[in-house]
């Protein structure tokens, strides 16, 4: 039967979560109907002068809009609409592990995992990207393990594409913004260490500066500013191997970046730290394309290495990764979940 659902929340509709979401939603044959509030804690107000629906099936929060919760909450509590929270990003879990600003036993952070717990508590179903996030949630913010459904965040299938393994060069490419998630600074002594290789950075950031200064005096080492995100695929194919994140922060270990998504689906095998974040089996390399190891630049070494002897089937690899990225991380695996969600939970 189809849904509809009021979108609910003043972020970025075109964001790469939110798109994919959304069209999957379409395909499934629901109805969305979008309402972006001009003040988050004035929304229902809002909502009730502009005459929104009040015959939805489910309301809608999407990633980042904790500010919107509790508006919407009202909303849906006056006429009866069931709420599905998508947070992607824990409050909470960026605020005291992630940038560390926050002391975990500091009232200001008690306050912040009371309202994402309330947030988790009061909603009727809540998406999780990873399975580590979904044991976050449950650990930390208190949230019932049975309202939770993981749907990966995917990549656009219409932009990411398998690209040929010939076309790939002798090169190790990473790309990001060069946060403390990403590691940026373990793949630079990496490099280091594989003097053979060229090792390439691609992206902007704050962290950019000190890899720069950290990998002078070794050629080997390469990096590029931003491409634009249509030719990014393009830059993947480039490339024979494809780095993920590296960081030492306990986010690093709960999240699938989307650059592991995106250069899966491109049909290039991926390096990238050891977490229970993924969905798949853990399998060899050659069988899943993805290889998780331990965030010490010896073993990215090491790793690397591996794939650039002789006797490692690089076809095989491509072909391997592009599986496990449709077998677990496509949007076929989205719109499944999604139709699991609004026809058996109910």
């Amino acid at each position: 039967m189809n849904k509809t659902i009021i979108w609910w929340g003043k972020g970025d509709v075109n964001y790469s979560r939110n798109r994919i979401i959304r069209q999957q939603l379409v395909k499934l044959g629901h109805h969305i109907v979008d309402f972006s509030p001009s003040i988050s804690a004035l929304g229902d107000i809002q909502a009730a002068f502009s005459k929104l629906t009040k015959k939805a099936d489910y309301i809608w929060i999407p990633c980042f809009r904790q500010r919107d919760f509790e508006a919407a909450y009202r909303y849906s509590s006056h006429h009866n609409i069931p709420i599905i929270f998508d947070p992607l990003i824990s409050a909470y879990d960026k605020q005291v592990y992630e940038r560390k600003k926050l002391n975990k036993k500091s009232r200001k952070a008690h306050q912040l995992r009371y309202c994402e717990n309330y947030m988790m508590s009061q909603s009727e179903h809540i998406i999780a990207d990873t399975a580590a996030h979904r044991d976050f949630f449950v650990k930390e913010l208190g949230a019932q393990a049975d309202k939770i459904t993981i749907i990966p965040v995917s990549a656009e299938a219409e932009l990411f594409q398998p690209q040929a393994p010939q076309k790939a060069q002798q090169e190790v490419l990473f790309y990001g913004s060069f946060v403390p998630l990403q590691g940026a600074e373990v793949i630079v002594e990496a490099a280091k260490l594989t003097p053979d290789i060229k090792w390439t950075l691609l992206g902007e950031g704050k962290g950019k500066a000190s890899c720069i200064e950290l990998a002078k005096g070794h050629d080997n080492i390469h990096f590029e500013p931003w491409v634009e995100y249509d030719k990014l695929p393009a830059r993947i194919g480039e490339a024979k191997l494809l780095l993920g994140v590296f960081g030492y922060t306990p986010k690093a270990k709960r999240v699938i970046p989307n650059k592991v998504y995106q250069s899966l689906a491109c049909g290039r095998p991926v390096v990238s730290i050891a977490t229970s974040a993924y969905l798949h089996p853990t399998k060899p390399f050659i069988e899943s394309g993805l290889l998780q190891i331990e965030n010490h630049p010896a073993n990215l070494s090491q790793s690397v290495l591996e794939v650039f002897s002789s006797h490692f089937d690089y076809d095989q690899a491509c072909s391997s990764a592009l599986s496990t990225y449709e077998t677990y991380y496509s949007q076929t695996l989205v719109k499944q979940q999604l139709e699991l969600l609004l026809t058996t939970k109910n």
